[in-house]
């Protein structure tokens, strides 16, 4: 049986970019296709960081002593960052490696802006 990492090959790119972050010369697929990576340890892949800035501005403004006008701009991601998805790991997948996808979920996903006005009494 032949290793499913293949030793003395580093697994990892040293300038990683979205169409190779995994080396596939590294990972070779096993004989029994167990749907893992048999003798690879647990997280020896990993993929790219997220980075979020989220931001919230308000204002009030002042009609009379009891009655006012709140404003408020809540932002996620606001500078639109481009957060990476994860890498193919199927590795009879042609873009072993590559990544297809950028992320979603989290607030990690493209900008978004929530505005708000509200009369308070």
């Amino acid at each position: 049986m032949r290793p499913d990492c293949t030793a003395g090959v580093d697994r990892l790119v040293s300038n990683p970019t979205r169409d190779r972050w995994l080396n596939p010369a590294a990972f070779v697929r096993p004989d029994n296709n167990i749907g893992r990576f048999g003798n690879c340890g647990v997280g020896i892949m990993e993929g790219p960081g997220t980075k979020n800035f989220s931001m919230s501005l308000g204002k009030r403004f002042s009609i009379n002593e009891r009655v006012g006008l709140l404003y408020e701009a809540q932002m996620s991601n606001a500078f639109n960052i481009t957060n990476l998805g994860i890498p193919n790991t199927q590795i009879t997948n042609s873009s072993f490696g590559r990544i297809t996808s950028t992320q979603s979920a989290e607030q990690a996903g493209a900008r978004t802006i929530q505005m708000t006005l509200r009369l308070v009494f």
